[in-house]
């Protein structure tokens, strides 16, 4: 309610974890109540849409690549990594999330300002480290997308040429097509 429901309105669905919030009885009920389907999932037999199963790959990526190894650092890194996976585009919709949320792009201090003369001690820090967890998230952003384009290339094969009087067969299956 505090975080997504007061700004987004309730969500159709849930994309979870055995988590206990969403297996006890009391939240199932409240769910089913709302009427919000929860769609339970393990690392091992994903039962949740395809969609949210590469977001969350896709996110465990950049924060592996993101963390330290002694994982002391990440409540400073995802909310950065939040708003550079937010601002980038998808290559499904076409336009960042962003984008399709609020109309508009939220915009990030410029670079030169972060490097003016120091007037309040401790401020150009903090806005120095904000920029690097930005262009780390960045990094690992295109880093994991490069990963994911490489092992998608490693199943395609290169298209058949034909000439325009060759015949094909078209398969179906992913067809609708009318009755008869």
């Amino acid at each position: 309610m505090k975080e997504i429901v007061h700004l987004h309105g309730l969500p159709e669905t849930i994309a979870s974890d055995q988590d206990t919030k969403f297996t006890s009885q009391f939240w199932r009920e409240m769910h089913r109540l709302l009427g919000v389907k929860v769609l339970m999932s393990t690392a091992f037999h994903p039962q949740t849409d395809g969609a949210s199963e590469r977001l969350i790959r896709t996110i465990t990526q950049i924060l592996h690549s993101m963390i330290s190894p002694d994982q002391k650092d990440w409540v400073e890194k995802v909310p950065m990594v939040e708003f550079m996976i937010n601002s980038s585009m998808s290559g499904s919709t076409g336009f960042a999330p962003f984008k399709l949320m609020y109309r508009y792009m939220p915009q990030m201090a410029q670079l030169e300002h972060a490097s003016a003369p120091k007037m309040v001690p401790g401020v150009q820090g903090f806005v120095c480290q904000a920029w690097d967890n930005l262009a780390v998230a960045l990094d690992a952003i295109i880093g994991s997308c490069v990963i994911q384009m490489h092992y998608a290339n490693k199943k395609r094969k290169d298209p058949p040429t034909l000439d325009v009087v060759e015949l094909v067969y078209l398969s179906t299956k992913n067809l609708t097509l009318p009755k008869g």
